[in-house]
């Protein structure tokens, strides 16, 4: 065998392997849409590591690179999550077709952005129960007077009850922590009755 084609061989050898190990590199299938609002749904397999070895939540921002594809000429963009999809084995892609596997080149910065207009607002990281700078002084009077209103209530043993009630106010309180801005007072109060309420009364009653 010439010495060409052996070199031919063991290039394409090790390009192969290269291949192989890209390909089961972990990474994720996430459905995203441009800060800006241009763009939207779009479908990219984004390794782990880009991200540092763990994929990210619906809302994170970050920043791709896109090569030239059928109605838009590239260039790098602001992104957001849209929906975490699944698993995906990512490889490296190449052309200057628009990726489904976002190539090395298109990883421009994993985020979280300083800015991204149109993305959801991301949930607040608030501590627990009188875990943070809030005490919720009134918390024992508080748990006494609704278990008592609660079991002095005509419907208390009414089938599905008090568990149907018990849900409906953890739903409540959860809504309104989603549209509280920060970690004030307020929400330390509703995050110990949801505590309250979920640790202790719903085991109580076997819900």
């Amino acid at each position: 065998m010439k010495k060409s084609q052996l070199r031919k061989i063991i290039r394409e050898s090790i390009k192969s392997l290269m291949t192989e190990q890209q390909q089961t590199e972990p990474g994720t299938r996430y459905t995203l849409s441009t800060c800006s609002g241009q763009y939207h749904g779009i479908a990219q397999c984004i390794p782990d590591s880009f991200f540092g070895g763990s994929p990210v939540a619906v809302g994170h921002t970050f920043t791709l690179g896109y090569p030239p594809h059928p109605g838009n000429q590239g260039g790098v963009k602001d992104v957001y999550v849209i929906s975490v999809d699944n698993s995906c084995g990512w490889y490296e892609s190449s052309g200057n077709t628009y990726p489904v596997n976002a190539p090395t080149s298109a990883q421009i910065a994993p985020g979280p952005l300083n800015s991204c207009p149109n993305a959801p607002a991301a949930p607040l990281s608030c501590p627990g129960c009188n875990g943070g700078n809030y005490t919720w002084g009134n918390m024992q009077n508080w748990q006494n007077n609704f278990t008592t209103n609660m079991q002095n209530a005509s419907w208390f043993n009414a089938p599905n009850q008090p568990c149907q009630f018990l849900n409906a106010r953890i739903t409540q309180w959860e809504s309104i922590q989603a549209g509280l801005s920060n970690c004030n007072a307020y929400h330390n109060a509703l995050t110990c009755k949801i505590k309250y309420v979920d640790a202790i009364l719903k085991p109580q009653y076997s819900c």
